[in-house]
């Protein structure tokens, strides 16, 4: 909680572990273990990105999205304006955990002020560049 409060400026509750994924990613000869949470924040927060020179930002997006991203992004590549899932997220996506689906298929999650339950952001690592999803 601590940690979504420094990189976003959110308040979270009820935090819940969600899934996770085991990612091995052999052509950038990378191995994460990712560990994807859900939480309650205030109606009306928005993320901030409080470390710019760690991260490009913060963007909230439905399950059908991220269905649609994944599609796309195994696809094609994303040779659309779709973002391109980093393999964590990709994963996710594919291992479909009922509890995230059913969490980001609650009526609320369509309006834009409910809490932000998976989010992506783009964080630079001293190793490149990694997405981590954070509630």
């Amino acid at each position: 909680m601590r940690e979504v409060r420094e990189e976003t400026g959110l308040l979270i509750w009820q935090v819940k572990h969600a899934h996770v994924t085991n990612d091995i990613m052999k052509d950038q000869g990378k191995h994460y273990v990712t560990i994807f949470m859900v939480a309650e924040c205030m109606m009306g927060n928005k993320p901030e990105n409080l470390e710019p020179h760690k991260c490009e930002g913060w963007s909230s997006y439905s399950w059908d999205e991220l269905c649609r991203f994944a599609k796309n992004s195994k696809d094609n590549g994303g040779d659309n304006k779709d973002p391109i899932l980093f393999g964590p997220l990709l994963q996710l996506v594919e291992d479909k955990p009922q509890l995230v689906v059913d969490y980001m298929s609650d009526p609320l999650w369509s309006n834009p002020d409910k809490a932000l339950a998976i989010a992506e952001g783009r964080e630079r690592g001293l190793d490149g560049e990694y997405t981590r999803s954070v509630e």
